[in-house]
């Protein structure tokens, strides 16, 4: 389904304060429909990895961008920028890799 960038946003917000930790113990990135396999296997065991899939690439560079520049969330060392990446994804730092 589908995500505006303000539901996304809220999302994040509402998964981050439900979790717990300061935002800056998080990082944001953004992938294709075929990273995110690969994320979901390598990641199995916790819950702090979320995923929201946007309307368009613009719409995810958008919303990582603010959740970077706004709140001090680090970019993901696995976030990839290509042309197919729709989906912002979001961890704990020691949690996730």
């Amino acid at each position: 389904m589908l995500e505006t960038r303000h539901g996304i946003i809220s999302s994040i917000h509402k998964h981050i304060k439900g979790y717990g930790g300061r935002y800056q113990e998080w990082c944001v990135g953004i992938c294709s429909t075929k990273d995110r396999e690969i994320f979901q296997i390598h990641q199995a065991t916790s819950d702090s990895l979320i995923f929201r899939k946007a309307q368009s690439l613009e719409d995810a560079q958008s919303v990582m961008a603010y959740f970077i520049y706004i709140y001090e969330l680090s970019r993901a060392a696995n976030s990839n920028d290509d042309g197919n990446s729709d989906i912002v994804f979001t961890y704990k730092k020691d949690i996730f890799f």
